[in-house]
């Protein structure tokens, strides 16, 4: 003989449907904060690549202001040769020389600044991308050569006792339920594409490339990242 008890909620308040419904609303807030953070992201991206944009155009004026300011030292100079110029109008030029020297170095400052924050606006900025001959700092293998030192004598023992395997890599899937035209709840069968998975190819197409960003010297460029999505 065989026995089986079976337990069905048949009167449960409106339980199950109340944590349904929670669950819809705890899920639609964190769609919304997703939709906050992606417009955010390409909001610090947009400014970043505007303040480059102007600090590379500083740097065209203060170069050329540079060069004007060297052409006019070097003429009071000459005309001091010759009495036409004073000493202190050739201390005055001289002022003015490295006073657009000093801009034109701040300029670049505010570039190189501005390329960074671009960088870490779409997640570059590593060493990678501002020297390209500097080694890649990798800590897992820095974390093997200092891991042991200072250790005593039992502690690899322990370790590998007590070895973490790691925690699993959980990654957001598709959304349980949603709710249909009509206000009906509808369990989501199946897989769909994650929230996040497209807000960051959305953010990666806006972002622009890191290895096309204006260096000193260069024409300003003219395409700014489309941020109207």
């Amino acid at each position: 003989t065989a026995q089986a008890n079976v337990s069905v909620p048949i009167f449960t308040g409106g339980l199950l449907s109340s944590q349904v419904g929670a669950a819809l609303e705890q899920n639609t807030s964190d769609r919304i904060l997703i939709e906050q953070q992606r417009r955010t992201a390409i909001q610090n991206l947009s400014v970043a690549w505007s303040q480059m944009l102007g600090a590379h155009a500083g740097i065209v004026s203060n170069q050329e202001q540079v060069r004007a300011a060297t052409v006019a030292f070097e003429g009071s100079q000459e005309q001091f040769r010759v009495g036409l110029a004073t000493t202190l109008d050739v201390l005055l030029a001289q002022e003015q020389l490295r006073l657009a020297q000093l801009a034109f170095v701040q300029s670049q400052r505010d570039q190189y600044v501005a390329q960074s924050q671009v960088l870490a606006a779409i997640g570059r900025l590593e060493i990678g991308a501002l020297a390209t001959n500097a080694p890649n700092y990798d800590p897992r293998s820095n974390f093997e050569e200092v891991k042991n030192k200072g250790a005593l004598p039992w502690e690899g023992l322990i370790r590998a006792i007590d070895l973490d395997k790691g925690a699993a890599d959980v990654s957001p899937g598709p959304a349980p339920a949603s709710t249909d035209p009509n206000g009906q709840t509808v369990l989501n069968v199946g897989a769909q594409p994650s929230v996040l998975d497209s807000a960051e190819a959305e953010l990666t197409q806006s972002a622009p490339n890191p290895a096309v960003l204006p260096q000193a010297g260069a024409q300003p460029g003219r395409s700014v990242p489309d941020t109207r999505r």
